[in-house]
């Protein structure tokens, strides 16, 4: 299961190659996740969006889109994020892929689906039912020990 440093070295590597991408697409391969994926929902409200930052709480990825909307993925015990070609053939276990305007794709893999993929209004991410109940953020700067 991915810790904490290596899901925010994860976001770095996001932050670096996503931000200003805009979804062309959706394909949801696969919709028996922890949480079944909204395939309808997903395809619906994520064409047209632009990635405008990358965030993390805990060990969520946040991907923040254009109208106020997060991306929620957590990777569960052997989720992976991948960013490939969109002519590169598909692995067994690519289950969600947003395809990118320009012909990269973000997909998100995991052999065991313990993973979570769900799209939320950012304005409510802070009380969202995953989140509101997660302590301080150890590698937050306002964090001190009198916190």
């Amino acid at each position: 299961m991915p810790e904490l440093p290596e899901v925010e070295t994860i976001r770095l590597g996001l932050q670096k190659s996503l931000i200003g991408q805009k979804i062309e697409s959706i394909l949801v391969r696969e919709t028996r996740m922890r949480v079944p994926v909204d395939e309808a929902m997903l395809s619906e409200q994520l064409p047209g969006r632009t990635i405008t930052d990358i965030g993390r709480r805990s060990k969520y990825v946040l991907m923040h889109l254009s109208g106020d909307k997060t991306l929620l993925v957590h990777l569960g015990m052997s989720g992976r994020i991948v960013l490939q070609a969109a002519d590169d053939d598909f692995r067994k276990h690519d289950h969600i892929i947003l395809n990118l305007v320009g012909g990269q794709q973000f997909r998100f893999h995991d052999p065991r689906r313990f993973g979570l993929v769900e799209l939320v209004d950012t304005a409510g991410l802070q009380q969202h039912v995953r989140l509101k109940k997660l302590g301080l953020e150890p590698l937050d700067e306002t964090t001190t020990t009198e916190t």
